[in-house]
Order: C-alpha cells, then sequence, then structure tokens
C-alpha cells in the first residue's frame, strides 16, 4: 500500500489550504472528499461528538489504508475535540498511536505515517527544540499497555526503524506563506523519495500470504477479448449489447468498469474498443461517466494481462481519456507483477490496490 496519491487535511488554518492543495497538486496528490470522517476537520470532530471517544480513528485509517494506500496526512497538533477535559493533543496522539498499532500487523507493516503537523508560533517556539528530532514527537504517547510502550520506545530509539515507517515534519503555521510553502515542497518531495526507495527495496504491502511473482512479458497468443463491464444499479452493461439483469453473484461494485478476461498484446485493441463504446453509450439512469469525479477501472485477479498494458493504459490516460480522472484497480500480485513492466512508472500513482 506504499501508493501515496490522497491527502487528509485536518487542520483550522484555512488560509494554508491554497498553498497545501497547489503544492501537492505538482506531485499529484489530491485531497479525498469522500465520506470518511477523516475528509476533514469538521466531519472528525462531528464523529468524535456522535461516538463520544477518538477510539473510532484507527479502524477509519485501516479502512482508508486499504481502499487508497497510504494517506499523506495534514493535521493541527492541537485540536479542541472536547475530550479528556479538552488535553488539546488527544486527537493527534491517537492518530500517532493508531499507525503504530497497525504498522505492528504483518499484514501492514511496511505501511508508512506521512504526517505534516501545524502548530501556533506560541507553541512551536517552545517545543520545536524538543521536536527536533522527529521521533522525539513520539514521546507525548503513553499508554496502560507496557507491550505498547515498549514499541514505542523502540521507534524512539531506533533512528532506523523510525525512518523506515514515520515522516513526520512539525511547523509553525503562523510563518510567512512563502517560508510554509517551502517547508511542505520540501517534506512532501522527502515523502515520495522516502517511498520510491523503499518499493525499489521491494517492501510492498500486502494482504494475502507471499505469493510467487512471476515476471511479466509479452503475450502474443491467440485468446478471446476480455469483456469491458460496468453494473448500474440492478442492470450490468457489457460491451456494446443491450443491458441484462444483475447477478449479485458477480459482487460488481456499482458505477467502476471491469475488464474480465484476456487484455494482452493480442487483445488489446478490441478490448480497448470496447472500453470506449462503453464509455459513449447512453444509460437508462441517466448515467454519464464525464459527470463523474473519477473513472474507475478494475482488473481482477482472474483476468490475464502482460507486460504491454501499462504503456497501453498510460497511452490512453494521456490521448483518449485525458479529460477524465482515471484509478485503476489492480490485486497485489497483479501489482506486483507490473511493477518492472515498460510504463508502469507513468500510471504508478493512479493504481489502487484491492484485496
Amino acid at each position: 500500500m506504499q501508493i501515496l496519491d490522497k491527502t487528509l487535511i485536518l487542520t483550522e488554518y484555512a488560509n494554508l489550504l491554497p498553498i497545501f492543495l497547489d503544492t501537492l497538486r505538482a506531485i499529484k496528490i489530491e485531497r479525498y472528499e469522500g465520506d470518511s470522517p477523516l475528509a476533514s476537520l469538521d466531519a472528525l470532530k462531528n464523529k468524535i461528538k456522535e461516538e463520544g471517544n477518538s477510539s473510532f480513528i484507527r479502524r477509519e485509517i485501516l479502512s482508508f489504508i486499504r481502499n487508497y494506500g497510504s494517506p499523506y496526512i495534514i493535521i493541527d497538533m492541537l485540536i479542541n475535540s472536547n475530550l479528556d477535559n479538552n488535553e488539546m493533543t488527544k486527537v493527534f496522539k491517537t492518530f500517532l498511536l493508531s499507525y503504530i498499532i497497525i504498522m505492528e500487523s504483518e499484514q501492514f507493516k511496511d505501511v508508512s505515517c506521512n504526517m505534516l503537523i501545524l502548530i501556533d508560533k506560541k507553541n512551536y517556539e517552545r517545543i520545536n527544540s524538543i521536536y527536533a528530532k522527529p521521533q522525539n514527537i513520539l514521546n507525548i504517547l503513553k499508554t496502560n499497555d507496557e507491550r505498547i510502550n515498549k514499541i514505542i520506545n523502540n521507534y524512539m530509539t531506533d533512528q532506523t526503524k523510525f525512518m523506515s515507517h514515520f515522516n513526520l515534519l512539525l511547523i509553525n503555521a503562523e510563518r510567512d506563506p512563502s517560508i510554509i510553502k517551502s517547508e511542505v515542497t520540501l517534506f512532501s518531495n522527502r515523502i515520495i523519495k522516502s517511498m520510491e526507495h523503499k518499493q525499489a527495496e521491494g517492501q510492498t504491502h500486502g494482504s494475502a500470504p507471499t505469493e510467487t511473482i512471476t515476471p511479466m512479458g509479452p503475450k502474443t497468443t491467440a485468446a478471446q477479448a476480455a469483456d469491458v463491464i460496468i453494473r448500474l444499479g440492478n442492470l450490468l452493461y457489457k460491451n456494446n449489447e443491450a443491458p441484462i439483469e444483475y447477478d449479485n453473484n458477480l459482487n460488481l461494485t456499482e458505477k467502476e468498469i471491469y475488464i474480465l478476461g484476456n487484455f494482452t498484446g493480442y487483445t488489446r485493441l478490441d478490448v480497448i474498443k470496447r472500453l470506449f463504446e462503453l464509455m459513449k453509450r447512453e444509460f437508462e439512469n441517466d448515467f454519464d461517466f464525464k459527470k463523474e469525479n473519477t473513472v474507475i477501472i478494475n482488473i481482477p485477479k482472474d483476468s490475464e494481462i502482460d507486460s504491454t498494458i501499462p504503456t497501453t493504459i498510460a497511452q490512453l490516460m494521456s490521448k483518449e481519456l485525458r479529460t477524465y480522472k482515471i484509478k485503476i484497480k489492480l490485486p497485489l500480485t497483479t501489482y506486483n507483477a507490473m511493477q518492472k513492466a515498460t510504463g508502469f512508472n507513468m500510471i504508478q500513482k493512479n493504481v489502487i490496490i484491492t484485496n
């Protein structure tokens, strides 16, 4: 799950929002605006008020990682959540502790916590010297579980372990905006390089037992082209055929395109034709791809692809589909096999790993 193309912005510093969005957009990271309570600080506070505690945060982070990969989090260190006698660091500490617990799982051991931390000038000047060494920020954490406390201490004392899992930066949110922009740019580029380095070392998050990965090559064997399918409500649309009633046993997510079957060098032209035909159709429920914020294309585990497909997808996104925001859902095994294929680096930020 070392994909980084979403940011969660949880701050009261609305004046800095344009800086964050412009800087991150330049490196193809966009703000998450979905229905998770992590989508905004107001949504997070409302959920805390509804639940009466912040324990749901770990569950929401885990869900986000499963669906989108590791987020880039911009968060206020001090948040008035009306918890624990208005202890202002409660929410921030919950985020840090949630990551530590999540990363202790074998399944999520390679997840990174990428966090830009904002604080006012007065408090920054008071604590900056203490937190000049980023791992010292973890010093604010203490639990009633000695095993967890020992894990926290290991991150604080082992710099290599800390650097492999945490990218943290504390900044004065009341500084000159141009200085803040420079800090955000440098920090963001550092995160990208850190994650690229982890990928180069093959440290990829897995949601299933390790499988043998066979490098991809081109496949020119004759085969029937994959079907291109979308489910809209109780109807299933396939290629340019008339819609049929949807079978719940297919377990397809609504409004997402599925490429089911052979999508290789031999069949890609036919599959692309079917994709275009599907996207240009007039649907009975007034669904229109052009009105969607994102077009998601699923290539499930049972579908066969080869080394020509990353380049094929990259060309589609830069030409025929350039006006759409495209996301490609791949199972982990396909993602791993695809990584060394030509063109993969051009689509990597558009990939979502599925279970």
